[in-house]
């Protein structure tokens, strides 16, 4: 196949273990897989969205043939033979920008009335971006 950009509108990582003696558990090759549901209010891109599966042996990904269900309604599965269209460099515009950095401000806005407002109730200052949750599940 051909190398292209790939834009994730979700992704799942599911680990399964068994809860008596946390050892790993698996789907079997036959099996049905796992279904699961991701709300989102994304916009759909022009072609339909596709499930990819991450190949570890090879470090690829692979695009499957699994249906995908939008509010319900089934989308069409997209050919994965069908040519890909040229691919574009995309232009950020003055206003994509400014987007972009008016979500930043009004994040770390919000962060800075948490931190304020913990601070006013003697409350330890807390980690919004992740990693001490992160490190506590690993």
């Amino acid at each position: 196949g051909a190398v292209t950009p790939m834009s994730s509108l979700a992704c799942v990582y599911v680990e399964l273990k068994d809860a008596k003696d946390g050892s790993e558990l698996g789907i079997k090759a036959t099996g049905s897989g796992i279904d699961a549901t991701v709300p989102s209010v994304a916009p759909l891109p022009k072609k339909p969205p596709s499930v990819w599966h991450y190949k570890e042996h090879s470090g690829v990904w692979d695009q499957t043939l699994q249906p995908v269900a939008v509010n319900g309604s089934e989308l069409q599965i997209p050919d994965p033979d069908q040519d890909l269209p040229e691919v574009t460099e995309l232009s950020e515009g003055p206003g994509v920008a400014q987007q972009e950095a008016e979500a930043e401000n009004n994040l770390q806005e919000s962060r800075k009335k948490l931190d304020d407002q913990r601070a006013e109730e003697d409350e330890p200052k807390i980690c919004t971006c992740g990693f001490e949750a992160k490190q506590e599940i690993l």
